[in-house]
């Protein structure tokens, strides 16, 4: 009999999945998220849009819901076993129908709800494995491999259609298609498999007569060598889940932070010196804060002193002593040289990503935080980070954080440090965190520091005379050969620098011009004078780096000439560059078209012409000053240092912007973009901040800007580089705005002289020009409204720009200066004639949306100028009150309700402020609700109160809301109360709250009849299980299945609460009313750890 061959089979499957692939339009990103599934439940998350508007539908057919999600987990089992047996199979259509199986087991999770058609699928693939399982074992002809592989076909054929069905149609509507079988396509789809799997009936028993023999040898054949195939399956699966599951860890980690902080560790560690700072680590100071605990240890120092190589001393010192998986060890550093990435939101997520990178794997809901913004292409939040943050620092008995520089965090309108020390004390207080901080002596710092512990910084002279034992041999000839001017040069240099690390670094930069012993000797004299001078540590600084200038000016003139742009660059750079980037802005010549990789100078000729001043950071790669003090310095004199600096910058970057590679245009996929960055160093730079070098120099380099600007390839080039988010994802460079024009970049940029000269170059085409509209919609208006641009949102409104014009979201300029905060830009906007009821398509005004995004005092120019304080969205019904409490903005809740707006509102879904405060844990606005009369008790459509919807999210409201006489025992439409719901979740602190404040621990709901006991041990939560049965919780409680706690517990092989079930007494052959005990589903999970344990209770298994 002829086989089928690998392609035949490739091409009949290849048909199969387009079909569905058509059908259902999933994209490649959707399929992948699919393939992660593991229950029912998870899928229904994923399908749901508002859990609310399906809680009833869900509820109705909940018993059908739960049995399903048992039915799969054995093919969802299968699949992963399957897929690593594709290599190990010589059977030619093996990978096919291996990876047949895979797929359709998938494809049915992804769409598999509480629909009777999905029994009878469910059912069929089942028995249908278990025959392609021999199938595959034994081989199988053409015939038959051709019939399988169409079998395969119609199961995902029916997936597709039902699919399909969900998505063109309503709840009601399809819920009625499905469930009453009113839908002709798919009972044709179903009849033809019955047909398909008949006919492979018929042709299995003419294969089985004709083939029996055959069978019998090639089935003892497999017996012989069962045992090392499945060895060989797995462990190809554990290598194969370790690679995946390392893959998505590494993605989602950037995906929350992709500041690098362990480099930064890196770096300063291998900068130390061999054997400092052990005074430190000895201090009793530290050793108490180390071994307390909620302790907070404040370093202070001098400039230079060493209080980041001694920060990254105790990280290194605690990792090796203190870290482990439930004790973590967190820092961040502060930099003056990236102001930019210093904000609160990236050092909590900083935080965040490091807590998670010690842990074994990502926990659930990090993974469904993340689902749900790759799907938008978006990252979180600042609640979302705090809120997760908090989460996850439960899983730590101890935390020590390190922070160090808090003097380099740059203050801004909406953050500053002391909203970082309030969001980290908050922390402390909440958990077992210790916090060292290091930094200068700033008086405000030292007032939030005044009742801490307190370890000063100072260099001991050991340490100094130890550093420069290690320069030594950076020094002259005379020096190296000299062992007693060597130590002249060590005593005097440890008594001048006092303690100062830098001090004793520069001074030995001093000396490497020397030649001679007696100059050696005069430099020291200076040194030693300059030292007992009593002059303030800043001037010492100051004089030391006056010196430096004046030898990288006695340089040779292209030496000079190479120090000057170095150092001009890295002290007018919006943000740390890297040596490549450097090293091709210095290569850029202003008449050529592109880069001559004969012109790059190389690195370390970079750093030797500028006298020890710059640095170069090993394991990150950028390139630096020395030192803070360093920065200031050239911050005072950089003008006269180098006037023309900014102007310099600006025509290199937008001579590197106008290069001919860039004349295409934008990249058409990931792959292309990337490449183009990588040949290109200097782009992402020059593209995202080439207009802040240029708002003081426009009218310089307006030659060489206007015809970039006037380049639609080099807009389109420019415009995707500076657009896309440091978080990649599959299609990330491709979601910037198209069809941009150099006015809408100027616009966005507030490049106000540069926007003149193009308006007045439009001529007769200004209007069309003008209201030039983006990929998005957004004209240049819009641009410059929302990055809060006054003067070109003036000009342009003078020059005819559209004031209504809307996005392809609906919003108009004004919205979008709301959305951003932009105070100055809405009211010019308003004065001008815009409208302050304009809805975008989901139907918010501008005031919902400052009410959405915390914006108080535009929010309250919008109400005094007479905005509805009662307008609701078309999506949800919702007030601005409401998004404001939704969104945890207690000023802006408060000045709304002051001028009136209704605080018992309700939503689509009967939800008033309160509830939506309540349920998003937003605790502040909760409790001014309440003092101001909000109904505590009040219920939404399903019946749910704010302490239901509270506990159901486990937030510290809970005691709250108790503690104003929220009644514990509320039950809602479905009959349960806030602890069944907590139970559900496992917030185990706010199960102990219920608990201890009377909650009824046996309550029962009304639709499958369960306790919180069971509620815990259906979703594995131990320690909601723990204090529960500590509680008395009834452990035989049966639901309307009849199943038990441990029944639930075991069906879904949550190995700890069965544990804790078991160990506690409860009944191992209890039977459901199906006759089924809890080894009969531990049988049907495969978990071999349960079953070993409800077997050691010596149950028979008579009844599986």
């Amino acid at each position: 009999m002829k086989m089928a061959t690998q392609d035949d089979f490739d091409d009949l499957w290849a048909k199969a999945v387009d079909k569905y692939i058509e059908s259902t339009g999933r994209t490649v990103l959707e399929q992948t998220l699919l393939m992660r599934l593991k229950s029912l439940e998870e899928l229904q998350k994923r399908l749901e849009q508002d859990r609310d508007k399906f809680t009833g539908f869900r509820a109705k057919y909940a018993k059908f819901t739960e049995r399903a999600k048992m039915v799969i987990r054995p093919f969802t089992a299968l699949s992963t076993v399957t897929s690593s047996a594709l290599a190990l199979s010589s059977f030619a259509p093996a990978p096919t129908i291996f990876g047949a199986v895979l797929f359709v087991v998938q494809a049915a999770d992804g769409v598999s709800e509480a629909y009777d058609w999905i029994d009878q699928l469910f059912d069929k693939l089942g028995d249908f494995t278990v025959r392609l399982d021999e199938y595959v074992s034994v081989g199988m002809g053409r015939n038959l491999g051709i019939k399988v592989v169409h079998i395969l076909g119609c199961l995902l054929e029916i997936l597709a259609r039902s699919e399909k069905t969900i998505k063109i149609g309503r709840w009601r509507k399809y819920a009625a298609v499905l469930f009453l079988g009113q839908d002709e396509e798919i009972k044709a789809s179903f009849d033809k498999l019955s047909k398909l799997l008949e006919d492979e009936q018929r042709l299995i028993s003419a294969i089985t007569f004709a083939t029996n023999r055959k069978m019998d040898k090639r089935i003892e054949e497999i017996k012989s060598t069962v045992s090392q195939t499945l060895t060989v399956v797995k462990d190809t699966q554990t290598r194969f889940d370790t690679t995946q599951h390392n893959q998505l860890r590494d993605v989602i980690l950037k995906w929350i932070c992709t500041t690098d902080f362990p480099s930064q560790q890196s770096d300063v560690i291998n900068q130390r010196e061999t054997g400092t700072g052990q005074w430190f680590l000895d201090a009793s100071a530290f050793n108490t804060w180390v071994h307390g605990s909620k302790q907070t240890l404040y370093c202070p120092g001098m400039p230079g002193s060493g209080k980041t190589v001694l920060a990254a001393t105790a990280i290194e010192y605690l990792a090796g002593t203190v870290q482990n998986d439930t004790r973590g060890v967190v820092y961040v550093y502060c930099n003056y040289q990236n102001r930019a990435r210093n904000s609160t939101t990236m050092f909590l997520a900083a935080i965040l990503r490091q807590l998670l990178q010690g842990q074994q794997s990502i926990p659930e809901f990090v993974l469904r935080l993340y689902e749900r913004h790759s799907r938008r292409g978006t990252t979180m939040s600042s609640d979302e980070v705090l809120t997760t943050l908090r989460s996850v620092l439960k899983n730590y008995s101890s935390v020590h954080l390190v922070i160090d520089a808090l003097d380099e965090f740059a203050d801004c309108k909406y953050d500053t440090r002391r909203r970082l020390l309030a969001i980290v004390s908050s922390l402390q207080k909440e958990g077992n965190m210790n916090i060292m901080i290091t930094s200068r002596f700033i008086p405000e710092i030292e007032e939030e520091f005044e009742h801490t512990g307190r370890l000063r910084i100072r260099a001991t002279d050991n340490d100094v005379k130890r550093f420069i034992t290690n320069q030594i041999h950076r020094l002259p000839k005379c020096v190296i050969r000299d062992k007693e001017l060597q130590s002249l040069v060590q005593n005097e240099i440890v008594k001048a620098a006092d303690g100062m690390f830098l001090l004793a670094r520069l001074y030995i930069e001093l000396l490497q011009d020397t030649t001679t012993k007696k100059q050696v000797k005069s430099i020291l004299e200076v040194i030693s004078k300059r030292a007992h001078g009593g002059k303030e540590l800043s001037q010492v600084y100051d004089q030391l780096y006056d010196e430096a200038i004046k030898r990288i000016k006695s340089q040779p003139r292209m030496k000079y000439q190479l120090a000057r742009n170095v150092l001009s660059w890295i002290t007018y750079a919006e943000r740390l560059l890297t040596t490549e980037e450097l090293s091709h802005a210095l290569a850029v010549e202003l008449d050529e078209e592109h880069l001559d990789g004969d012109n790059v100078p190389d690195v370390e000729d970079m750093i030797s012409v500028c006298a020890g001043l710059v640095v170069v950071d090993e394991a990150s790669n950028f390139i630096r000053l020395v030192h803070y003090t360093t920065q200031e310095y050239f911050e005072q004199i950089r003008e006269k240092w180098n006037p023309s600096a900014q102007e310099e910058i600006t025509l290199v970057c937008l001579t590197y912007l106008s290069f001919d590679t860039f004349k295409s245009g934008m990249c058409g996929s990931d792959k292309e973009f990337e490449s183009r960055l990588d040949q290109n160093k200097l782009l992402d730079y020059a593209s995202r901040h080439w207009g802040q070098h240029a708002r003081t120099v426009q009218e310089q380099v307006s030659e060489i800007a206007l015809p970039f600007l006037q380049d639609n390839g080099l807009i389109d080039c420019a415009t995707q580089a500076m657009a896309v988010s440091n978080y990649k994802y599959q299609g990330y460079s491709q979601k910037g705005p198209r069809q941009s024009t150099g006015l809408h970049l100027t616009a966005g940029l507030g490049l106000l002289y540069f926007s003149q000269m193009l308006v007045l170059q439009l001529a007769g085409n200004a209007a069309i020009i003008i209201n030039a509209k983006d990929s998005y919609g957004q004209t240049p208006l819009s641009w410059a409204a929302k990055n809060g641009h006054s003067a070109v949102v003036q000009l342009l409104i003078e020059s005819g720009a559209d004031i209504k014009s809307k996005d392809a979201s609906g919003w108009t300029p004004l919205t979008l200066a709301v959305k951003h905060g932009c105070e100055a830009v809405v009211q010019l906007l308003v004065q001008s004639g815009a409208d302050i009821e304009s809805k975008d398509v989901h139907g918010r005004t501008p005031l919902s949306w400052a009410a959405w995004d915390g914006h108080v005092s535009v929010a309250q120019f919008l109400a005094e100028k007479g905005a509805d304080l009662e307008s609701k969205d078309d999506t949800y019904d919702r007030s601005p009150l409401s998004w404001g409490a939704l969104n945890g903005h207690w000023a802006v809740v408060l000045l709304l309700f002051k001028e009136g707006a209704d605080i018992e509102s309700k939503d689509f879904n009967g939800q008033t402020p309160l509830i939506l405060a309540a349920a998003s844990g937003r605790v502040k606005v909760v409790q001014l609700l309440v003092e101001v009369g909000a109904d505590i008790e009040s219920k939404d459509m399903n019946i749910r109160t704010p302490l239901s919807w509270a506990a159901w999210c486990g937030y510290e409201v809970v005691q709250l809301l108790l503690s104003k006489g929220a009644d514990v025992k509320a039950q809602d439409k479905e009959g349960r109360t806030p602890l069944s719901r907590v139970a559900e979740n496992g917030h185990e602190p706010v199960v102990k709250l219920l608990v201890d404040k009377g909650a009824d621990i046996q309550s029962k709901d009304n639709i499958l009849h369960r306790t919180p006991l069971a509620w815990a041990a259906l979703n594995g939560n131990e320690e909601a299980v723990k204090l529960l049965i500590e509680a008395g919780a009834d452990l035989e409680s049966k639901d309307s299945d009849g199943r038990t706690p441990l029944t639930l517990a075991t069906a879904n092989a949550h190995r700890e609460a069965v544990r804790l079930l078991v160990n506690n007494g409860a009944d191992v052959r209890s039977k459901g009313m199906d006759g089924q005990t809890p080894l009969s589903w531990a049988v049907r999970s495969g978990d071999e750890a349960v079953l070993r344990m409800l077997r050691d209770e010596d149950v028979g298994v008579h009844d599986t």
